[in-house]
């Protein structure tokens, strides 16, 4: 497991990970949804990528009580004492946005 100290903090590699396609369904260059790769309707549609990564403290008990997180549009209260956090980015796919 990869690990990045910043200060006393430890954090691991991610625990998990997401990217999410938008897809533009009304022809403005603008995403309209973003879906899993299964539900793209039309792949030229496809203007841009979303992907998130679950990052969490290698050490437990780093808070005083389990700290609630939402990852995948899903909120989640763990039963560990961990800091979590999510980094999320969005990128463009070039040539299909003005």
């Amino acid at each position: 497991m990869q690990e990045a100290h910043y200060g006393k903090c430890y954090f691991a590699a991610a625990l998990s990970s997401q990217c999410h396609e938008a897809e533009d369904t009304d022809g403005d260059k603008a995403a309209n949804r973003y879906v899993s790769a299964n539900g793209v309707g039309t792949w030229g549609n496809v203007v841009s990528v979303k992907a998130q990564l679950l990052l969490a403290t290698v050490k437990d008990n780093m808070t005083t009580a389990p700290q609630a997180y939402t990852f995948n549009a899903v909120t989640t209260t763990p039963t560990d004492r961990r800091l979590r956090t999510v980094l999320s980015s969005v990128i463009t796919v070039r040539n299909r946005v003005p």
